[in-house]
């Protein structure tokens, strides 16, 4: 079961200030000097506010109650694999918070199992280090470890569009917008959109990666890919199809449901320990 220390719900008041207006009197103007505005000091006794986190196996994940709904997200502890069976992936234990109602899922790992128990973790993660240092002028898929329950990793990215550094309370990482082919080709629509962080902590101890739905006002709710594209012999003109879509997304960036700036001060607010 979810441990968690959290504000069950965030009220914020408005205070709407009426202003009155001062009819002049025929009296004798009387000046008056304005009083000097008084200071409060600070409480020194007042107990600190109280963080708001969700917890599981011991990983904490502190957040912004201000922008997530979930009060008690459902929360479980995958278990690590050594990638023996067919089409598993290699992996350390690792803890999987799925927010339903952002529909966001975070997974967070720690770095120095992955590394150990895959051996393509280490050479993952260094590039991970280096597209952070170095995001501009890059055109390639974005390094990912495979750490969610239907592995995703470079290849299956069908595009990657706007790409962005981002941080977050202890550490950083990138975040962009995708659709997976995994076992085919998968058409770019409202059912296969969606937005992806990996980061990694300032002190190297965990990695990690947040899933959250997307909707584009510019995609159809289901699409297809074309027949000529699944016939072309030409591996370029699969790619040109798929630019396409990326330009239009990179583009027309206001047009994502939710706001990719939202979901960006969302992760923005994250801290793990």
């Amino acid at each position: 079961m979810t441990n968690r220390k959290s504000n069950k719900a965030i009220f914020l008041g408005f205070v709407f200030l009426g202003l009155g207006s001062l009819s002049a009197c025929s009296s004798p103007e009387i000046n008056v000097q304005p009083e000097e505005p008084m200071i409060q000091k600070p409480d020194e006794t007042a107990a600190p506010l109280e963080e708001s986190y969700f917890e599981h196996d011991g990983i904490k994940l502190y957040y912004d109650p201000q922008l997530v709904l979930d009060v008690e997200p459902p929360s479980e502890s995958i278990p690590a694999s050594s990638g023996s069976e067919m089409y598993d992936m290699p992996h350390p234990a690792y803890v999987h918070f799925d927010l339903y109602m952002e529909q966001a899922q975070v997974y967070i790992a720690p770095v120095q199992e992955y590394e150990t128990v895959a051996d393509f973790a280490p050479g993952i993660i260094a590039d991970l280090h280096r597209l952070n240092d170095s995001i501009n002028n890059f055109s390639d898929c974005v390094p990912e470890l495979p750490l969610n329950e239907f592995f995703r990793v470079c290849d299956h990215q069908q595009f990657n569009s706007n790409l962005s550094q981002l941080d977050f309370q202890n550490g950083s990482g990138v975040r962009f917008v995708s659709v997976y082919g995994i076992q085919d080709m998968a058409p770019v629509d409202n059912e296969n959109l969606i937005y992806v962080f990996q980061g990694l902590t300032d002190d190297g101890k965990y990695y990690i990666k947040a899933v959250v739905r997307l909707l584009h006002s510019q995609l159809p709710k289901i699409g297809e890919i074309p027949a000529d594209i699944y016939t072309a012999a030409d591996a370029s003109v699969v790619e040109g199809y798929f630019k396409d879509f990326e330009q239009l997304l990179d583009q027309n960036e206001a047009d994502f449901a939710p706001a990719l700036d939202w979901i960006d001060a969302f992760l923005g607010s994250l801290r793990v320990e």
